[in-house]
């Protein structure tokens, strides 16, 4: 009976790293539908992403822009939707569902072949979904950063064959990976980060590589685009403008600071101290680039939230996966049925965690405001044939654009107020400042024409006190101002 119960202990099969492999993938490809089944879909980018590509519009047949905005903001990323549109002739919500489920999987899973233990990646995302579930949030967003974010996850797993014998392999994979980041997601001056963590580090070779990889990268994503100097001069302004002197709590919550994510912080001191209680501390746990790139992210982080949520947690997790790594190997071996036995655990509970609707986190993020001909019983209170639609709220154009992409209006704030014309930014800067006071309106009713709308949204009780205008409740807290009839000659 001993040696029975000894020959099942040292029991080994080469199946088993097969089957780690096999359970990562099917759980993280299942997760993303089994969420979107909640109905969840965010309502932001992924909706007007979607809703492009429908309209077969440029920005400045939708949008009220500056005039030194000229090309389209993500070239890349509308080929790939357009290319999909024609194969399937999706609507926007199956467009939009593909972008929420592909962009994940790819972030998500790319790790899994990147690592020599899948389960450590699985337990990595497990843990942060106990200490900062917001970081689903983002996965699940469906929007094109998500591609750079998967560049900063290659980086973390791959970097080492950048300063070993053969680097061809990595150097080029990594050129590749960042032309496409560069054409999809236009955020290519992200790409620095890493170059610069490695100089930190001290990392010469590999620093120099993967310098002359984002070079060709990005100059490669540019030529992409079809209008590479006016590509890179206009994604640059963007990145100013976006940020500007604007105060920071009126920018997009995404450009405002971070808090600092202390729970992910106490994470990474806990496997410190465990390298210390186990005795097997070594300086090289904290001192190489991906600790440094996380490191330099949660300082940015305090300027601009996003560095920290998209680039230093995608650093946070390879950390992590590489520690637990080192755990795994002194408890499992690499084809023990004791490690398929961690690996099912890690991915049914991290299922569990991310796919469970608590407090309607998923089944309550929806696209509203169903502004359409359909569902308004009167249809002359929607903009008319080239009109405006002035708002307060990117969540108007959101959800306007989303139900109506063939529509023939354009919209004042868009996806980016600092993209709007000077004067109306200055205008909608006001009404934010002054929280929606009445008065702050007053340039934007005086510019509008019978066609145009200005759309608030509150409840149908209140009406808004905005004055010139003539209102009606058109839709679930929607109320529409329009010039009153003698006004516009209806």
């Amino acid at each position: 009976m001993t040696a029975l119960l000894e020959k099942i202990k040292n029991f080994e099969s080469p199946v088993v790293p097969v089957l780690v492999v096999v359970f990562a993938v099917f759980m993280l490809i299942w997760l993303p539908y089994r969420v979107i089944g909640y109905g969840y879909l965010p309502q932001d980018d992924v909706t007007r992403h979607s809703a492009k590509v429908i309209s077969g519009k440029d920005w400045k047949d939708i949008l009220v822009l500056r005039d030194d905005i000229r090309m389209d903001s993500h070239p890349g990323w509308h080929s790939i939707l357009g290319a999909v549109h024609k194969a399937t002739r999706w609507p926007p919500y199956d467009l939009a569902v593909f972008s929420v489920a592909s962009l994940f999987i790819l972030a998500a899973l790319l790790p899994v072949f990147l690592t020599k233990r899948p389960e450590a990646w699985i337990l990595a995302l497990l843990i942060i979904a106990v200490v900062s579930f917001g970081v689903y949030y983002r996965l699940l967003m469906g929007r094109p950063f998500l591609v750079t974010t998967a560049y900063m996850l290659a980086f973390g797993f791959t970097w080492q064959k950048l300063r070993g014998p053969r680097p061809y392999a990595a150097f080029a994979a990594m050129t590749l990976f960042g032309a496409l980041s560069t054409w999809i997601h236009c955020g290519w001056y992200l790409l620095a980060l890493p170059c610069a963590a490695l100089f930190l580090a001290r990392e010469w070779r590999a620093c120099a590589l993967l310098s002359l990889s984002v070079l060709a990268g990005v100059l490669a994503g540019a030529a992409l685009t079809g209008q590479p100097v006016m590509f890179l001069v206009q994604t640059t302004r963007h990145f100013f403008l976006s940020l500007g002197d604007t105060p920071q709590h009126l920018l997009a919550a995404e450009f405002q600071p971070a808090g600092g994510d202390y729970g992910v912080l106490l994470v990474f001191l806990l496997f410190i101290m465990w390298r210390f209680i186990r005795n097997k501390w070594d300086v090289k746990a904290v001192d190489n680039p991906v600790f440094l790139l996380l490191c330099a992210c949660w300082v940015l982080g305090f300027l601009v939230g996003r560095v920290w949520d998209d680039i230093g947690l995608a650093a946070g997790l390879v950390w992590i996966t590489l520690e637990l790594e080192q755990l795994l190997e002194s408890s499992a071996g690499f084809n023990s049925p004791r490690r398929l036995l961690i690996s099912a655990a890690a991915v049914c509970l991290l299922f569990l965690a991310v796919t469970n609707d608590a407090a309607g986190r998923w089944s309550l993020s929806r696209p509203g405001m169903y502004i359409t001909p359909e569902k308004v019983q009167d249809v002359s209170w929607l903009p008319g044939d080239g009109g405006i639609v002035y708002s307060d709220n990117m969540n108007v154009f959101y959800n306007m654009f989303f139900r109506n992409p063939l529509a023939n209006w354009r919209y004042m704030v868009g996806f980016e107020p600092a993209l709007m014309p000077k004067e109306d930014l200055a205008v909608f800067r006001d009404i934010q400042l002054k929280r929606g006071a009445k008065e702050a309106y007053a340039p934007w009713v005086a510019k509008m024409r019978p066609e145009d709308r200005l759309i608030r949204t509150g409840s149908s009780l209140a009406r808004p006190a905005i004055e010139g205008l003539e209102w009606n409740f058109i839709a679930d807290a929607v109320w529409c101002g329009r010039l009153p009839a003698k006004k516009a000659g209806r």
